[in-house]
This record gives structure tokens, C-alpha cells and sequence, in this order.
């Protein structure tokens, strides 16, 4: 296991050109910002953007503020972001098994400028990718600039080594390579999140696991406060081995479910979990004395190869918002438009 690094300080040649409220002043002010939420970089397989609004309802349904909000899996890292944005967490700590994606958050925080100068002037061509793609980066900048290129030049923002850019090898696509190589808006965004960095605990680049231990050492020592939440988003059962350079088997699953369990019964340590439904998803949360909700929380469809998805929250919490009719409405569409037998929240069992 890799040991995560010391929580970063501000490099001098970061930017700084804009000032992050604090939790309280964004708090104050959280219906304007509403309007206009932070957006990641990065295209993401299971994007959990939808999902920042549901997880802090569930932070005020159970008057929780967090010091410190830990996203496990952090890839677009879209919860932790919003969260931070809406003050309804006063920290963030981002963990991911790829270096590409820690390297590439470390830069959008720490080496804002350099970042930005290089997506200005980086050439959006089929010959910068397959340059790109067959790199190997060893720095941390080199690794955030080829993971947002190949991001936002690759299919469905897929890193894998089996996607393609977008317009195909001999562009002759609708879309063409730079259609979302947006360089001012990703400037922007970039920007816009790096003036929260002073909120940032740390950025990992480690495993899910790892990052557990790290945690619970670093509070024994009174390096972190005690007052963690955890939010896990793991690789997607279905077809995980195409959407990730790091993806789970069934031994990673069932560890995964182990370690939540024993952070309910044994470390009373609050976690919110955001899975795609499965059969497997049952098979694992299912037989377990202590109850907590399932909830369905919205459908999606697309092009290709895509399929209509289900997103199911699990938490330890104790409460767990209705759906919205909005919810609801997604939810019928993507049962063929029939009215699915679950209305409401229902009650499963944790294994």
C-alpha cells in the first residue's frame, strides 16, 4: 500500500485569484450559490454530481457539519466539492487509487497557474493524445495535464487504455477530439474551485483502506479532527474493467462492505455509500440485523453501449430524504414508464 502524502501547502507559484468564503459566510449566503454550483474538470464514468444535493440533505436531515468530509473515491470529485461550496462541510480530504487523478487535483489546488497557462496553450490534436496516451508521467504536473487531456479528449472522459478519442482515430465522427476541450471554461472552473485549497485537509493518492488508517492515525495524533464523514462512490459492478484503470473485483466489494460494517458496529463512524444497482449490491447489504435505507435516487440513459442505470444510497445514518417527484418521474422513465413498485425509501439489511 501506498502511504499518503503530508496535506499540502500552497506552492509559490500557485495562483490566487479569488478568495473562498468561509463555511459560515457560504451558509449565509447558500441560496444565491444554489444557483450557480461549481462544476469538476473532469468527465467522470458515474458522474455524482446529481448526487451533492442528496448527500447534504442527508448531512441537515441528520444535523451533521462535518469538520472533515473524506470522498473515498474522489475521481470528478463533484460531492466534496458542492459540499464545500454550499458550507454544509468545513473541509475536504480527496483519496484516489489513481496518481493521475491525485496528481491532477493536487495541481487544480496547489499549481493553479501553471495548470491554466498549459491548458491554454496545449494543442487539442489526435496527435496530442496518441502522444499522451502512450506517455508515462512522473511529475505531478505532467500527470494532471495528460489526465485532463485525455479526459476531455477520450470517450465518455474514460481513462482506460481501451478508449478511443472522441471522432474516432480518423476523426470522421460527428464530434471531433476538441469538441470538450473547452479551454476558458475549464479555466474557469479551475479557478473557481482552487480558491477553496485553504479548505483542503489533504489529497491522497492511496487506497480506500489505506486512507481509513491514515485517517484514524493522523486523528490519534491530533493531526485531523475527530469529526470525519465518509463518502463512498465505488467502481460500478457492471462493466468496471472498461470504465477504469483501477476497478474492483468481487474480493475488493465484499472488503469494502466488511470495513462498513465495522465502522457502523465497532468505530460509529457515519458514511454515506452511492452504488449502481446490481443484484450483487442485495447479495451484499442484505442480511444484516441493524437496518438502514436503501433509496433509488435517479436514472440515466445515453448513447452507444450505455444502459438505463439505477443509483442506490446506503448510509448508517438514521435518515434518509423522499424522493422528490422529480425522482420519481426519472425513475418511472427508466422502468419503460411504468410506476416501479417502491415509491418510497424502503428498509434493506446491511451484511
Amino acid at each position: 500500500m501506498r502511504s499518503p502524502s503530508d496535506p499540502l501547502s500552497t506552492s509559490a507559484s500557485s495562483a490566487r485569484p479569488r478568495a473562498a468564503p468561509t463555511a459560515g459566510q457560504t451558509r449565509r449566503s447558500g441560496r444565491k450559490r444554489a444557483e450557480a454550483p461549481l462544476l469538476s474538470p473532469l468527465r467522470y464514468p458515474g458522474s455524482k454530481r446529481r448526487l451533492a444535493t442528496h448527500v447534504g440533505e442527508i448531512l441537515d436531515l441528520n444535523e451533521r457539519s462535518p469538520e472533515l468530509f473524506v470522498e473515498a473515491f474522489a475521481g470528478g470529485a463533484s460531492v466534496a466539492i458542492r459540499l464545500l461550496q454550499l458550507g454544509r462541510v468545513k473541509s475536504i480530504g480527496l483519496v484516489d487509487l489513481d496518481p493521475m487523478i491525485a496528481a491532477f487535483w493536487r495541481t487544480v489546488f496547489f499549481d493553479t497557474k501553471w495548470l491554466c497557462r498549459e491548458i491554454a496553450k496545449v494543442p487539442v490534436t489526435l496527435a496530442q493524445w496518441e502522444t499522451y496516451r502512450a506517455t508515462k508521467p512522473r511529475s505531478d504536473r505532467t500527470r494532471a495535464l495528460v489526465c485532463l487531456f485525455l479526459n476531455r479528449t477520450s470517450f465518455s472522459g474514460i481513462l482506460n487504455p481501451r478508449s478511443g478519442p472522441i471522432g474516432g482515430y480518423e476523426q470522421k465522427g460527428e464530434f471531433k477530439i476538441d469538441c470538450r476541450f473547452t479551454r476558458e471554461t475549464l479555466i474557469d472552473r479551475i479557478e473557481k474551485i482552487a480558491a477553496y485549497r485553504d479548505r483542503v485537509a489533504f489529497i491522497w493518492n492511496t487506497s480506500w483502506d489505506q486512507a481509513l488508517m491514515d485517517v484514524r492515525t493522523k486523528q490519534a495524533a491530533d493531526e485531523l479532527p475527530q469529526d470525519v464523514f465518509y463518502y463512498f462512490d465505488p467502481p460500478f459492478f457492471e462493466k468496471a474493467e472498461k470504465l477504469y484503470t483501477f476497478y474492483f473485483d468481487d474480493a475488493d466489494h465484499i472488503a469494502l462492505r466488511d470495513a462498513l460494517v465495522d465502522m457502523t458496529d465497532h468505530a460509529r463512524e457515519p458514511w454515506v455509500l452511492s452504488y449502481d444497482m446490481a443484484d450483487r449490491l442485495e447479495e451484499l447489504y442484505g442480511d444484516r440485523p441493524e437496518s438502514t435505507h436503501i433509496e433509488l435516487l435517479y436514472s440515466t440513459s445515453g448513447g452507444g453501449d450505455r444502459r438505463v442505470a439505477t443509483e442506490v444510497i446506503l448510509s448508517n445514518l438514521p435518515r434518509l430524504p423522499i424522493p422528490s417527484v422529480e425522482d420519481k418521474r426519472r425513475r418511472s422513465k427508466a422502468h419503460g414508464g411504468e410506476r416501479p413498485k417502491a415509491a418510497k425509501p424502503q428498509k434493506t439489511r446491511v451484511a
